[in-house]
């Protein structure tokens, strides 16, 4: 699921950005790194990209999965430009300046995980109801669980979310291709 979800978000930036599929440098594990130039614009689609997808999540994982997106800007060159080894003063053929601008994307996210739907502070402070929680995800808010397995009476009691990746998960095996 949270492949699936990642790679809505990659096609959602490619498509903003109006880039195609090879500016992808990784997408996988929850984690993407893009190649786009470096404008207002961009900016403004990450921004947006990011908001709309953390509404969609708040309301689906009560605020348990958060999408941090954050960017950095670099010469062009850097991509292939090697590292010099300062010990040695000769250039280290394994790395590039590149590596350098992703530990640093990397570092900038951490404040935003460190404060997750900030902005949405009053939704966690409102007054709401509690039930059983969900044996698989915990969350409380569900009136009414149901059997994770319907093929079994003792399975546990999940949240109509968890079910249904349950059974997303079980079609999986069978899928030849997925089309968005």
């Amino acid at each position: 699921y949270l492949e699936l979800v990642t790679e809505e978000i990659v096609q959602q930036l490619l498509e903003e950005l109006k880039l195609p599929r090879t500016n992808i440098i990784y997408a996988g594990g929850g984690n993407l790194y893009l190649l786009a130039t470096a404008t207002q614009d961009t900016k403004l689609v990450l921004n947006k990209v990011q908001r709309e997808f953390n509404k969609w999540l708040l309301g689906r994982f009560q605020g348990k999965v958060f999408l941090a997106l954050d960017h950095t800007t670099f010469p062009v060159e850097d991509v292939t430009k090697k590292v010099k080894d300062i010990t040695k003063k000769v250039e280290d053929p394994t790395k590039t300046e590149f590596s350098k601008h992703w530990s640093t994307v990397t570092q900038k996210l951490t404040p935003q995980k460190s404060r997750k739907f900030a902005e949405e502070l009053d939704y966690f402070t409102r007054r709401r109801h509690s039930y059983d929680k969900c044996q698989v995800c915990h969350r409380d808010d569900v009136k009414k669980l149901a059997n994770l397995n319907t093929d079994r009476p003792d399975s546990v009691q999940a949240c109509s979310t968890c079910c249904q990746m349950f059974r997303l998960g079980g079609q999986l095996f069978k899928v030849e291709a997925i089309v968005r």
